[in-house]
């Protein structure tokens, strides 16, 4: 099982645990769960503004799929996450970025493609403006 778990997800059995990779999946299938259970609620809000229920309940669903499956099945390497993540923040606190998120990102995301062409290392980080 170990083998293929390595090939599909980059698991690795020295730095990953099955037990813990169960619990963060069932983590997110729960947290997921309680927002389509909550968000009734707050989607009557919107029927008042002309927005189907229906329609927004389905696209909430969809967006909790798609967005669980991705972040399960693109494993990224914790190691350049965390060079990304200091990078990011080294750069945002830099006299060139002036506290700019935008600009810290874009100056990150450069040095980290310079140092790992490969766009699995970079492409996961987006900002959301």
């Amino acid at each position: 099982m170990a083998p293929f778990l390595a090939k599909a997800f980059g698991f690795d059995v020295k730095k990953h645990s099955v037990r813990t990779e169960i619990l963060a999946g069932l983590t997110t299938f729960l947290t997921m769960a309680y927002i389509l259970a909550v968000n009734p609620g707050i989607f009557s809000a919107l029927a008042s503004q002309g927005m189907p229920t229906a329609a927004v309940f389905t696209a909430t669903a969809l967006a909790a799929i798609v967005g669980t499956m991705v972040m399960a099945l693109w494993s990224v390497s914790d190691n350049v996450t965390t060079e990304f993540m200091t990078t990011f923040y080294e750069q945002l606190a830099s006299k060139e970025c002036k506290w700019n998120k935008r600009k810290a990102f874009e100056k990150t995301k450069s040095i980290i493609r310079d140092k790992y062409p490969d766009p699995f290392y970079w492409a996961a980080f987006v900002m959301l403006d």
